[in-house]
């Protein structure tokens, strides 16, 4: 038996990509490599949109099966219910990942509207950063980090609410880039 898991890599990396699936693939050529199936705990976490698909032929190559829990036991390349089922699986990984990405978006934007929050970056133009406190993270606040917001700073602040209520009012920006 050997453990091949891979921590803080996107599953969105080919396998050859990432670094304990990449030791995995170089192991199966190996006559002598202690193990004839790949038992998958997860999965979303293993596979990504039709990466199974990839990996199948190097799996059959070698003759190493894949066994899923979702069909308690091995994998069989020639059932189409199982090649279906990798299929809905993999889309259902794809599919996790854009959800997740989605909200972790959403909450830092709603941290920006709703905190005020600065998440980093270059200020955008008419604000400037200012201390908003202890950083929220425990840990970081430990250590003396501060966090950030953004305010309006003095001498351009007016000019930027003068354009914006310049795109209100129905002017193009190239009309008011050329101050007609």
């Amino acid at each position: 038996m050997a453990k091949f898991f891979d921590v803080g890599c996107s599953r969105q990396l080919p396998w050859s990509q990432r670094p304990q699936a990449a030791r995995l693939l170089a192991a199966l050529a190996d006559p002598d490599r202690g193990f004839d199936a790949i038992v998958v705990g997860e999965f979303e976490r293993a596979f990504y949109g039709d990466q199974y698909k990839q990996l199948a032929p190097p799996f059959a190559l070698y003759g190493v099966q894949l066994w899923l829990p979702e069909l308690n036991g091995p994998v069989d390349a020639t059932n189409e219910l199982h090649v279906s089922l990798l299929a809905l699986l993999g889309v259902h990984s794809r599919r996790e990942a854009q959800r997740s990405r989605f909200r972790s978006k959403a909450a830092m934007r709603a941290q920006v509207i709703e905190q005020g929050r600065h998440l980093g970056g270059r200020p955008p133009y008419g604000y400037r950063l200012v201390d908003a406190g202890p950083h929220p993270n425990a840990g970081h606040a430990k250590w003396g980090r501060r966090a950030q917001r953004l305010e309006p700073e003095p001498t351009s602040a007016p000019h930027v609410q003068w354009m914006f209520a310049q795109r209100l009012a129905g002017r193009s920006v190239a009309g008011i880039a050329l101050g007609s």
